[in-house]
């Protein structure tokens, strides 16, 4: 199967590199091979081959006829295959390492200095002139700092400069005209996301800029394969079911947690990965800011229409992962207590459900965070369709009260100025749930505990006494 999808692959590779004026290279090439290959290191879940197929593949039928003739569709889709195949090759925030093909390729235009961070080389233009376009349409100078975030002072794009490097000196090899590179460095370029339609429009002010010649209509196109291929790679924000949403969120997660990618992953290790990807969706990401257009393409319609997606799968994404992070506050803070070393996975399987009684209304968003929690039947990546604590917070508590513990959970268990404090995290939760609710999980967690695998034959007891402690504390 491997086998079939890799001479696959290398042959839509080929096959582009020549619609797009390059030569017949030997299949045995290690060009071919590239992309492939990077795609499959093992720490991808999200930026895997699957993803890499998704942003290659072919405009759909109903855009077609938005770009034009069968002959520039041909071309268009050429474009789009190799921008797919090469705008992720570089990952270093998830790979932790390049491949050797790679690394002999950016070695000649980067430095690392001491503390790990990378710069564009002084004389990066001895090596030679063609780095220009590429420098010209990030808007770098040499000797600037390749940063993996943007940060008020710089803009990001470590992943996709490097990987528009590895792209211009394959496809350079490979014989492919320079105005094509430089399109194809164009669209990976715009592939940074979350930076909205100003700085778009200020990259492709750069791109029309350069003096490689290209003529009007060959501009548009580049242009509109470029906004075609980063909108694509943002799809799941406008996905029209939050599952499908969410999904994609979930496999993120072990890319930016290495702790993550071991079987048996700790409750803590979950929390802070599950606690970063709130962060970043709550105050990093502006639904305004995902999806961008040129000259009506997408239409105005169609933009809003996108962003009303995004901001409802970010408001339900927002407040369900709350409610699985004061759940997952409440089992940190128990298992701390009473030395529970149970995984994260263990404790899911074993904990049953919680009865209440839904009393309280709910609006659109609140209700679909609610059916999640309750009636999905299938487990997603590092998403356990069981999740009793959760579901029962959000039953009994309104939202406010939900995100309260959320940020409570930010604030004594996650802060950087102290070590958790779980006694009076559980402590104010208790307060706010009232003694008998609180007493209630705790019987639940005291069940799974008692499923002994060479554990404290006590354990069970000292969670159903955590009330006790906690009074013995107070006093």
């Amino acid at each position: 199967m491997i086998e079939s999808e890799i001479i696959s692959s290398k042959q839509k590779i080929r096959d582009a590199i020549v619609h797009l004026g390059g030569g017949e290279i030997p299949f045995d090439s290690p060009i071919l091979l590239l992309p492939f290959k990077c795609h499959s290191h093992p720490n991808r879940l999200y930026h895997d081959n699957s993803h890499r197929e998704d942003i290659a593949r072919p405009i759909d039928s109903k855009t077609q006829s938005r770009f034009g003739g069968i002959s520039v569709i041909e071309k268009a889709n050429a474009f789009k295959c190799l921008i797919g195949n090469y705008h992720d090759v570089v990952q270093l925030g998830i790979d932790k390492e390049v491949v050797p093909e790679i690394l002999q390729i950016i070695d000649k235009y980067i430095m690392v200095s001491d503390g790990g961070a990378y710069y564009l080389k002084e004389d990066i233009y001895r090596y030679n002139k063609r780095i220009a376009v590429l420098l010209g349409v990030f808007g770098f100078e040499p000797g600037h700092e390749l940063s993996l975030k943007a940060r008020e002072s710089n803009p990001g794009g470590l992943n996709e400069c490097l990987s528009a490097m590895v792209a211009m000196e394959d496809l350079y090899d490979a014989g492919l005209p320079m105005k094509n590179i430089a399109c194809i460095v164009f669209a990976i370029a715009a592939t940074i996301p979350f930076r909205g339609q100003r700085v778009f429009d200020e990259l492709v002010d750069r791109f029309c800029a350069l003096q490689v010649g290209l003529n009007q209509e060959e501009i548009d196109l580049a242009i509109k394969i470029a906004v075609e291929t980063a909108n694509c790679d943002v799809n799941d924000f406008r996905e029209g079911d939050f599952i499908d949403f969410i999904q994609g969120t979930w496999r993120l997660l072990p890319e930016y947690s290495r702790a993550l990618r071991d079987d048996d992953f700790q409750i803590v290790d979950y929390r802070k990965a599950l606690l970063s990807t709130l962060i970043f969706l709550r105050d990093k990401v502006n639904y305004k800011n995902i999806f961008i257009s040129f000259n009506g393409y997408p239409s105005d319609i169609e933009i809003k229409d996108m962003q009303h997606k995004a901001e409802k799968n970010l408001d339900i994404g927002i407040l369900y992962i709350q409610a699985k992070l004061a759940a997952i506050g409440l089992l940190e803070a128990v298992a701390s207590l009473v030395a529970m070393n149970k995984s994260l996975k263990n404790i899911a399987a074993n904990m049953k459900h919680i009865d209440y009684v839904l009393s309280r209304e709910l609006d659109k968003v609140s209700k679909t965070v609610y059916e999640t929690l309750v009636s999905r039947q299938d487990d997603i990546d590092f998403d356990s369709s069981e999740s009793p604590i959760a579901e029962y917070l959000f039953a009994i508590l309104d939202e406010e009260i939900v995100l309260k513990i959320g940020f409570m959970v930010e604030d004594l268990l996650s802060s950087l100025n102290h070590p958790p404090r779980y006694r009076e995290f559980l402590s104010q939760v208790r307060d706010i749930l009232g003694r008998e609710r609180f007493d209630v999980i705790m019987d639940g967690l005291a069940e799974v505990a008692d499923i002994k695998e060479d554990e404290d034959e006590n354990r069970a007891g000292k969670i159903r006494a955590i009330s006790l402690i906690l009074d013995s504390v107070d006093n």
